[in-house]
């Protein structure tokens, strides 16, 4: 595991005259990383980048010690990659689909129907292998793609908005699964829901207009925070105005009473106001308002 590292040298994307990607510079190691910013801020530029769908303006991105396209073939075969879309094949089954994408990684029948038993009982999906894609609920989909992606047990896993359209319960179940496989490959996850990187993000990457804004782990990008994130307590009097003045969280109502959560640099003029602990979500705020 030591060899298995991914340097992306400062990479930059042009589309036309727009810069999608601008000097973007990371090792990724093993472990799970959260890939978090507004659309624009370049998260699908970079992931189509380490998986060759794209080429780079400028820059590298290298395995190792190799560039990625001078490996070719062999680097492609330590990727997997889930897409966010779920519109893919409908009459295929679920067995069937992973059979075929394990056909399309070169992986032979024999242990494609291996790995095909081994990724459905651990995507919870074995009572429904024959089941057809189209007739799955959103997060059964999600669980399928997730699989696909496992598929001849990669060493770069990217995944876009894995828990897009799924309820609780199945984003629980996905960060679960997830996290099982998070030890012994680089996982990239690119998402607006700040919680499911919160807690099984080894490091969180900021990005915004193509650049990291921040980085680090999930503790020291929210002590960065501290002293910056309040709850004022208000009436309806008052609590439009404060909305007005401050980066606002997230509010709720008790009687005649609101609280409001709220980011600032500076303490609130407010009379009832006091300092609380802050998370990723007020950080995405912070940055992203």
């Amino acid at each position: 595991m030591d060899d298995m590292k991914l340097i992306c040298d400062r990479l930059t994307k042009y589309y036309g005259k727009n810069k999608a990607l601008d000097g973007f510079s990371y090792e990724f190691t093993p472990g799970i990383y959260g890939l978090l910013g507004p659309n624009g801020a370049g998260k699908s530029t970079l992931m189509n980048l380490i998986t060759c769908n794209l080429s780079v303006t400028s820059g590298e991105i290298r395995y190792g010690d190799e560039r990625i396209q001078d490996m070719g073939k062999e680097y492609r075969s330590r990727l997997g990659f889930m897409p966010q879309q779920q519109n893919i094949y409908p009459r295929f089954t679920v067995e069937r689909f992973l059979m075929y994408m394990a056909g399309l990684k070169g992986i032979g029948s024999h242990e494609a129907a291996k790995e095909t038993d081994r990724l459905l009982d651990m995507v919870n999906l074995s009572n429904d292998r024959r089941k057809r894609l189209g007739e799955l609920s959103g997060g059964m989909k999600q669980r399928a793609l997730l699989a696909q992606a496992l598929l001849g047990k990669p060493e770069i896993i990217i995944l876009d908005e894995p828990t897009a359209g799924v309820d609780p319960k199945e984003r629980i179940q996905m960060r679960n699964i997830i996290s099982q496989v998070g030890f012994n490959c680089i996982i990239m996850i690119a998402t607006h829901v700040v919680p499911d990187v919160q807690f099984i993000a080894k490091e969180i990457l900021l990005l915004g207009k193509g650049q990291i804004i921040d980085s680090g782990t999930p503790a020291a990008l929210q002590d960065k925070m501290d002293g910056k994130v309040f709850e004022i307590t208000t009436d309806e009097g008052h609590f439009r105005e404060l909305c007005g003045k401050y980066r606002t969280v997230q509010m709720s109502r008790n009687g005649n009473e609101i609280a409001l959560r709220v980011v600032s640099d500076t303490r609130p003029s407010a009379e009832e106001c006091r300092a609380v602990r802050p998370d990723l979500e007020d950080l995405y705020l912070y940055h992203f308002e």
